[in-house]
């Protein structure tokens, strides 16, 4: 952003990960607490900036006691709608189907946008995510717009699917 930067979730624990002493995130955004996502908070990382995440990451971080190693845990919820933050950017959070509590980020300034969904499963034969995920974009309403989706999972025969989440966007877009 023009006045800082802020950290799309942690990674792994133990990793080289660690606050940029330059330009200090200023926010770290939590999609859900599976190690690779929330695994970095355990280091100085989560001491750096405030960390917003779910209200159900937020109880089970609690529950486990891993609470503790974040200085300032911010809960949102999905139903907020488009909160302002600092006097340039709104975020707002979203549902995503991956785990019980996991949530993507929608961000806008005046200029552009960008919508994270941390780990994702647009379609499986209970769900399809895709009609939501098409009215997040148009909730967004910035003709400059980046859609980020995570798929460290996808097409790997442990994942959540075998699907190419590139392909599957595409066909969905036309």
């Amino acid at each position: 952003t023009t006045r800082g930067s802020f950290l799309l979730d942690s990674g792994l624990p133990n990793c080289s990960l660690l606050p940029n002493t330059n330009a200090p995130d200023q926010v770290v955004f939590l999609s859900h607490i599976h190690s690779d996502h929330a695994g970095g908070l355990s280091g100085p990382l989560g001491q750096q900036a405030p960390v917003v995440m779910s209200e159900v990451t937020f109880a089970i971080l609690k529950e486990t006691g891993r609470l503790r190693s974040i200085r300032q845990p911010l809960v949102i919820s999905a139903k907020s709608g488009w909160i302002r933050i600092g006097q340039d950017i709104e975020i707002k959070a979203v549902p995503v189907p991956h785990m019980p509590g996991a949530i993507g980020f929608m961000f806008r300034d005046g200029d552009r946008a960008l919508i994270y969904t941390g780990d994702i499963s647009l379609a499986s034969n209970r769900h399809d995510f895709i009609p939501d995920l098409a009215r997040h974009v148009d909730d967004i309403e910035r003709p400059a717009s980046t859609l980020l989706l995570d798929a460290t999972m996808a097409g790997r025969n442990l994942g959540s699917s075998t699907v190419s989440l590139a392909e599957q966007v595409i066909s969905a877009s036309n």
